[in-house]
This record gives C-alpha cells, sequence and structure tokens, in this order.
C-alpha cells in the first residue's frame, strides 16, 4: 500500500510540497528565501528541496507572520534564537570534551581493575550455574532413587 504522507517519505521535502503544506502561493516563498538567510534550500538537479528542519522553520515563519511580525523582525528573532542555540552548543560541546577527557583518564586509571572484575564475574557466573546444573542432576538423582520412580 503507498503511503500518502510525503512529508515523512524522504529526508528531502520539494519545493511544490512546501507551498502546499504551507498553503502559500511560490513567490512567497521565494521572498522569504531572499529575507531570511536561515532559507536556503538545497539544489539537487536544479530542483530546489528542503530538510525537515527548515520546513519547520518556514512553519514558524508564517505563524509569526499571522501574528503580524514583520520579515525584519523575524530575522532578527531567529538570529537571537540562532545566537542563543549556538552559544548553548559551543558550552556543551566544552562540557561534553570536559567530561570525556576525565572519563578516559578514570577508565585508564581503572582498565586493569575494570578487566579484573569483569573476568572475575564471568568466572564466578559460570561456577555457580554449572553447580546449579550438578545441583540440580543430584536432586534429580536422590528424587529418583529415594522415591522409587520408574524411567520409561
Amino acid at each position: 500500500m503507498k503511503n500518502n504522507n510525503r512529508e515523512e517519505e524522504g529526508l528531502y521535502i520539494s519545493f511544490s510540497e512546501v507551498t502546499k503544506l504551507l498553503k502559500v502561493k511560490p513567490y512567497i516563498l521565494l521572498y522569504w528565501e531572499k529575507k531570511i538567510p536561515q532559507l536556503r534550500p538545497y539544489r539537487i538537479a536544479n530542483r530546489k528541496f528542503y530538510k525537515k528542519n527548515q520546513v519547520n522553520l518556514l512553519f514558524k515563519v508564517k505563524e509569526l507572520l499571522d501574528e503580524g511580525y514583520s520579515l525584519e523582525g523575524i530575522k532578527k528573532i531567529l538570529k537571537k534564537e540562532s545566537l542563543k542555540t549556538s552559544t548553548y552548543k559551543v558550552s556543551l560541546e566544552r562540557e561534553l570534551k570536559k567530561i570525556n577527557r576525565n572519563d578516559f583518564k578514570r577508565t585508564q586509571r581503572y582498565l586493569p581493575k575494570i578487566i579484573i572484575y569483569t573476568v572475575f564475574f564471568f568466572l564466578s557466573y559460570s561456577i555457580f550455574k554449572f553447580s546449579i546444573l550438578i545441583k540440580l542432576d543430584l536432586i534429580i538423582i536422590f528424587i529418583l532413587t529415594n522415591f522409587n520412580f520408574v524411567l520409561i
């Protein structure tokens, strides 16, 4: 059965599909592309395509326009948001590098102990499992011998 929801089919959404989704004329979308630098479609085989995050951005632009913002105001809002996210992203990357560096040092320091404990756990688990099997065998033998079961 063919899936009619074209938005979820691939990585890129064509220009014409985006205009249908947004319910705007193509020339309006072209105008938005000129005014807002974050709206840069990808060109594949001389056709325009948008990624899903760009389509979400276009929906946000349309929503802000419906609320009464101008394209210049929207441009400033989007620039502020991108600065916030990029600043957050840089600080997050720094923190992750610190954590990764510390984890690597800690792991390097404890690696011999980790290996020894892992081997010990594996061996003790194997021995435990084996001893349970032996105990089960002994229990079965005890039951069979004491209760005079006849095996068919």
